[in-house]
């Protein structure tokens, strides 16, 4: 499946400006995994909700730079970064997992619906797919 160009950014509204986004890239889920490790600095005892904001704020970050960026290793503002913004300024707690759930909607929205519906048999209903068997289920033996 491809995508068009066009429908792998995403501009997020925030109170600190609009955010452009890119949809992920398998490097790029690298990099942003890479990122949230620097960014914690090798701190082994960090909280589960500390580990979270450096994963959150390594996708906004990482999501907002093109690949030419990511592989230079650039550390300055990403282009569609809102003017000014800083993590140092972005104290509201609501701000972060707010960005960070809709850009996760945006992306869900690629995921194909299933065909087939919640009262049917099948893997979306919780059934078995067709042609396959339970593995107890026993089979008459050919001669």
């Amino acid at each position: 499946m491809s995508i068009k160009k066009s429908d792998n950014q995403i501009v997020l509204s925030s109170v600190y400006g609009p955010f452009t986004l890119n949809r992920p890239s398998l490097f790029t889920q690298i990099e942003i995994h890479k990122e949230a490790a620097r960014s914690v600095g090798g701190v082994s005892n960090l909280d589960a909700m500390g580990e979270l904001y450096a994963l959150w704020m390594a996708t906004v970050r990482v999501c907002a730079m093109s690949q030419e960026q990511i592989r230079a290793g650039r550390t300055d503002p990403p282009k569609g970064w809102p003017e000014g913004f800083s993590w140092d300024i972005a104290y509201d707690p609501e701000f972060l997992p707010d960005l960070i759930k809709r850009f996760n909607e945006w992306q869900a929205s690629f995921r194909k619906p299933t065909d087939v519906d919640a009262g049917e048999t099948g893997s979306a209903a919780g059934g078995e797919e067709s042609g396959v068997r339970p593995a107890n289920a026993t089979e008459p033996v050919a001669d």
